[in-house]
């Protein structure tokens, strides 16, 4: 299902095939590097007071955000947020009106301080995380992980969404075809960040004000604003965007209608080529959606030229993206973020 964040507050990938290089960058300090569960989500372990839990990573997202069950069956203490101010986040449609206090959250050897986290207002399937799976497709029986890490377990426990939040203040690698999630300390490298290649590529990307990272893209000639979801695997557009700039939407000839995995019809449309920076994405099958409502297309923005989102109140349209590239479209590329220095290094994954 897709969420909609709509938020009070204001806040770029490239591939070339790597030259593999043994030798670790100097530079850059690893912090964690822990093993990914990659299903229909992808979920990153954390550690909440020796207790071993997971969280399903969403870069689309600047907020992380803790499930009801989660929250009660761990104890935390819970607060009203005050809207007075005029914050105000809603998801699927409901305002969120509690946030959870987390003294501490380890990824790995990485520690996250204490933080406020929103509490989702929306029911998840189970009543408490101890109940709580993720599809079926990523569950398997325990088992060692490879090189002797830690045991995989066959029910993962899964407590809400890990978002940007948590992660701009850091450098992490992000290798879906290896399912390895690494954390750095942030630095600047003469030779660039990416310590498993001689050769590699960049894009520049955006983090605004509450972290959300997005990119400009070329599509059939024309620029739009692109996000990453970590939450889907289909790349999404919505046709008031695929009207207005690219003159076609879901009665096209060009376009394919064809189930989804709930057997609802969908609308599809293949890309020749999706380019950003040194970035380019052969291929790829994008799936239109509903048009966008209170929002409008827009050049006047960051990039200049290049469409993007505007509302008549700014918040309503912040974060929404004229495209959103899933998990389908970078799996197969080894992506290093570095929020500080506003780039998305990467090589095709080996």
């Amino acid at each position: 299902m897709r969420r909609l964040f709509v938020i009070c507050l204001l806040i770029s990938l490239s591939a070339t095939a790597a030259t593999p290089d043994k030798k670790p960058a100097d530079c850059s300090r690893q912090l964690a590097s822990t093993e990914l569960l990659v299903g229909e989500q992808i979920l990153v372990p954390v550690e909440y007071h020796g207790q071993r839990l997971w969280m399903a990573l969403d870069l689309g997202s600047p907020f992380s955000v803790l499930w009801p069950s989660a929250v009660e069956t761990l104890h935390l203490r819970t607060e009203p947020l005050d809207d007075r101010d005029g914050f105000k986040v809603k998801i699927g449609g409901e305002r969120v009106a509690t946030s959870a206090a987390v003294d501490s959250l380890k990824i790995g050897g990485y520690r996250i301080g204490r933080r406020d986290f929103f509490v989702d207002p929306q029911a998840h399937p189970s009543a408490s995380p101890a109940q709580q799976t993720v599809p079926a497709e990523t569950e398997r029986p325990a088992r060692e992980s490879p090189a002797g890490r830690d045991s995989l377990p066959d029910r993962p426990v899964v407590i809400g969404w890990l978002g940007m939040g948590e992660l701009w203040p850091v450098d992490f690698e992000l290798d879906l075809a290896h399912r390895r999630f690494s954390l750095y300390s942030p630095g600047s490298c003469a030779k660039g960040p990416v310590h498993w290649a001689q050769h590699y590529s960049q894009v520049p990307m955006v983090l605004n004000e509450l972290g959300n990272v997005y990119f400009a893209l070329e599509l059939n000639g024309s620029k739009i604003e692109a996000g990453i979801s970590t939450r889907n695997p289909e790349t999404y557009m919505s046709t008031d965007v695929s009207r207005k700039v690219f003159g076609f939407d879901e009665h096209s000839p060009d376009v394919q209608v064809r189930a989804d995995a709930n057997g609802q019809p969908q609308a599809y449309f293949r890309a020749m080529t999706l380019t950003s920076g040194d970035l380019k994405l052969s291929d790829v099958m994008i799936r239109l959606g509903p048009a966008v409502r209170d929002c409008r297309l827009s050049s006047t923005g960051m990039f200049g030229q290049v469409a993007e989102f505007k509302g008549r109140d700014d918040y309503l349209c912040y974060g929404v993206y004229p495209l959103v590239l899933g998990t389908q479209a970078i799996e197969h590329l080894r992506l290093y973020f570095a929020p500080r220095q506003r780039t998305i290094y990467f090589t095709a994954a080996q």
